[in-house]
């Protein structure tokens, strides 16, 4: 049996209003808060936003909000615990695996998801007048530093704009630890006048510019006193690049066929068309000499360099019929997608033609009791996939809330598992069987004593993982993922202890690389000073793994593997931080990696690539209306 964590944010500038009041999804969602949401005092401003792929769903925007805010890292501030490369902004993979459940032709990158600006993390707002957010968060150099900024404006004859922005600049201690992540996104929204008509559009941009060391040759020199300054500690590669760049243009439109009240609410049947044009490309290029061939092994063609690049432009149109009742109760939605994709390897070039048939179901029954299913179907001339999966809502009153899920998907490999030219060279072609995954889930919370446990369960069958030669395979037998989460939160008083324990059990170590436990704890002095004139947060923080069999990650595909060379050592990594708020001005301090200097081991969470030392660094905030 396999069970599966909280699925519940830690936020920044905002939170929901409460509770686990919707299913939990796949995409990422930065604005939900995972502890303390009674601590916040009541907001000042009437303003409510919504995301693009819910946006029924109306959340809370909280001014006042101050309790996560030193988490500037999104790793940190999403729903699931990540592991990266030792900055903000790097490669990541989640603590507890994720399936990227999808149909259809996809490329298999998705290092850089939890940064990406999409339909599920971008929101547009109600409000009366402009709002802007601005942070910045600055490390021990000027080219370390994190800058965000939100803006959202309603004007006349139904027309709403807003703007999200993010830039990340990273400078680590090694050679070569440089990135520089570019989030933008875009949107436009006209609402008529009767409100039958529904228009969006929106443009999303994300850059990711990294420098790749192809992390350290060796963890044995920390403790020679030459290697005390990190630049001296040698590097697998000394001339790497990558650039993974997305492009998206999107329309959609709505009209209210049937009923009296506006395309967002009310009975009857409403009409939808959604056009998205993609540009999703991944470079990695090598022309350092010479070339180290004991780092690339077999995907060395050329000794004048090494280049790897792939590019999808997909073009997307998807028609949909939505049937609302006139309560709420039940909403059913059907729909037609067709999607083309020219796919460019060097020298590979293919055009893939997809048609996806979905439709969705959403039943409320009563006040207690909700249901949420969709399925889809995608036929291609190469082959068929399907997805379904169904989420269930209980509300025990007193007596908690209870959630469950079931996933079932069958996807063809994604490119990079199938094929994969270097140099123009091809280096495999694969002939992988589908892949076939069950995930069930299950979630009890009581809210009241700040309690919450999720368990669940995956299956997979001819699953794909990479070896420690950078090549793909794929597993014949079943491999199965048992995974528990649990948050308990005590107070006494104005201070606060939250736990947070992960439990993993896995059948087959090389599908799963994961960690048996993983745990976060906070212990923290939380609430208002000066007659309520200052809200202040501080106290430190504790993340911790066991040891286990290492993971690392190998920019020329831009994905992880196995690496049996490094094990990932148990490391209790601490944090002290201090966060405040005056009206709509906050900010932080916060000193990572305190007991470095007491230690003389180095701190990892993936295989060759060394989080920093003690580090602090300062951020700050502000909100403005006009």
């Amino acid at each position: 049996m396999s069970l599966i964590g909280i699925a519940i944010t830690i936020q920044v500038h905002a939170q929901r209003s409460g509770g686990f009041s919707a299913p939990d999804r796949n995409n990422v969602n930065p604005d939900s808060p995972e502890f303390g949401e009674d601590n916040v005092v009541d907001d000042t401003l009437d303003v409510q936003y919504y995301y693009l792929d819910i946006p029924e769903k109306l959340e809370v925007f909280q001014d006042t909000f101050v309790q996560y805010f030193h988490e500037y890292k999104p790793t940190a501030i999403i729903k699931d615990d990540y592991f990266n490369l030792g900055l903000p902004g790097s490669p990541t993979r989640p603590v507890i695996p994720a399936l990227y459940e999808t149909t259809g032709f996809q490329l298999g990158l998705h290092q850089f998801d939890p940064y990406r600006i999409d339909n599920h993390s971008f929101r547009f707002y109600k409000l009366r007048k402009a709002l802007t957010t601005v942070s910045y968060t600055q490390g021990q150099t000027q080219e370390d530093g994190v800058f965000k900024a939100r803006f959202a404006r309603n004007f006349r004859d139904g027309i709403q704009l807003s703007i999200d922005y993010n830039r990340y600049n990273n400078l680590g201690l090694y050679n070569r630890q440089v990135g520089r992540n570019t989030n933008l996104g875009i949107g436009l929204k006209y609402e008529s006048e009767n409100g039958k008509l529904n228009i969006t559009g929106t443009h999303f941009s994300n850059i990711y510019d990294q420098n790749s060391n192809g992390g350290i040759t060796t963890d044995t020199l920390f403790n020679v006193e030459f290697y005390d300054q990190r630049t001296a500690i040698p590097i697998n590669l000394e001339g790497a690049d990558i650039r993974d760049q997305e492009k998206i243009y999107q329309l959609v439109a709505q009209y209210k066929l049937a009923g009296k009240d506006s395309a967002a609410t009310g009975e009857g049947i409403k009409a939808e068309y959604r056009f998205r044009a993609e540009n999703r490309s991944y470079k990695f290029a090598d022309q350092s000499s010479p070339l180290d061939t004991s780092y690339y092994g077999e995907l060395l063609t050329d000794y004048r360099g090494i280049r790897h690049f792939v590019e999808n432009r997909r073009i997307v149109n998807d028609f949909n019929l939505n049937f609302n009742q006139a309560n709420g109760s039940k909403n059913i939605t059907l729909g037609l997608r067709n999607r083309i994709n020219r796919i460019n390897q060097e020298p590979l070039q293919e055009k893939l033609t997809e048609w996806i048939a979905h439709g969705r179901l959403r039943w409320t029954v009563g006040d207690r009791l909700g249901f949420d299913t969709r399925a889809e179907i995608n036929i291609n001339k190469d082959n068929a996939s399907y997805l379904v999966n169904g989420h269930l809502n209980l509300d025990l009153k007193k007596a908690g809330k209870l959630q469950g899920s079931i996933s079932i998907n069958q996807r063809p490999p994604s490119l990079i598992e199938n094929g994969v030219w270097l140099s123009q060279t091809s280096i495999w072609d694969n002939d992988f069987k589908s892949i076939f995954t069950n995930h069930l889930k299950a979630t009890y919370s009581l809210d009241q004593y700040h309690f919450y446990v999720t368990g669940g369960q995956i299956l997979g069958s001819n699953m794909i993982y990479f070896t420690e030669n950078t090549t793909p395979t794929q597993e014949s037998s079943v491999a199965t993922l048992s995974y528990l989460k649990v948050y308990k939160q005590f107070r006494v008083g104005k201070f606060y202890n939250e736990n947070k324990i992960v439990l993993q059990a896995t059948g087959n170590n090389q599908v799963f690389r994961v960690p048996r436990w993983y745990t976060h704890h906070s212990l923290y002095f939380f609430g208002p000073l000066f007659k309520k004139v200052l809200n202040l947060k501080t106290g430190f923080e504790l993340r911790i793994n066991e040891t286990y069999e290492g993971v690392t990650y190998s920019p020329v595909i831009g994905q992880f593997r196995l690496d049996d060379k490094f094990d990932i050592p148990l490391y209790p990594s601490v944090d002290f931080h201090t966060s405040l708020r005056v009206r709509y001005f906050r900010a932080f301090v916060i000193l990572e990696n305190i007991l470095a200097p007491l230690r003389d081991d180095v701190y990892f969470q993936t295989s060759r690539y060394p989080q920093n030392d003690l580090t602090l660094r300062i951020g700050l905030s502000w909100i403005f209306i006009n």
